[in-house]
């Protein structure tokens, strides 16, 4: 009745591209718009970084539109109301994950791998609703957990508390993320 839709899929980025998006988010790191956490680093999420950051967000929010748009039976001329409101990007070190966290005033959000191996930290998206309570222990899971993998990226209601689970690989996990709004 009151579903939650998850929409993965795969961007098609070449080496060439990838290496220079990944380029950026090095070079971001000796600004001010770059920071040091416990578990890694994050960019500043209210300025884009480069110009290939800003293709990516295009092609990212071009996807997002086109899977959405029509699952949500928004008629194509409103299409243009859906816009990125946040980016960022984040790598987890080995051995740490990206604490739990909700974006509230938030429409959708995603998660795109940019470098992750399969030891590398995985999504996982937690229930914290009164459907926790109703049903049975062990009858119906309330953690769900997406695999990562290079270019896999994943749209899901912002409302879901998300996290990274711990990296397990011997190099950052790099990740860009993204919030959705639709103007009104």
């Amino acid at each position: 009745m009151f579903p939650d839709w998850i929409f993965e899929g795969e961007l098609q980025i070449d080496e060439t591209v990838a290496n220079a998006i990944l380029s950026e988010v090095q070079i971001s790191k000796n600004t001010q718009h770059f920071h040091t956490t416990n578990f890694g680093w994050i960019t500043n999420k209210h300025v884009t970084i480069g110009k290939n950051i800003a293709k990516l967000n295009s092609l990212i929010g071009n996807m997002f539109v086109e899977n959405v748009g029509p699952h949500f039976r928004i008629k194509k001329q409103n299409w243009t109301d859906i816009e990125i409101c946040e980016t960022w990007t984040m790598g987890i070190k080995p051995g740490h994950s990206y604490p739990q966290t909700v974006h509230r005033h938030r429409w959708y959000h995603s998660v795109l791998f940019l470098k992750s191996d399969e030891k590398s930290s995985n999504l996982y998206l937690d229930q914290y609703g009164p459907k926790l309570y109703s049903c049975p222990p062990r009858v119906q899971s309330h953690e769900h957990v997406i695999n990562a993998k290079t270019n896999k990226i994943v749209f899901f209601p912002a409302h879901i508390p998300w996290g990274i689970s711990p990296n397990n690989s011997d190099q950052d996990c790099v990740i860009c993320c993204n919030s959705f709004v639709i103007k009104q």
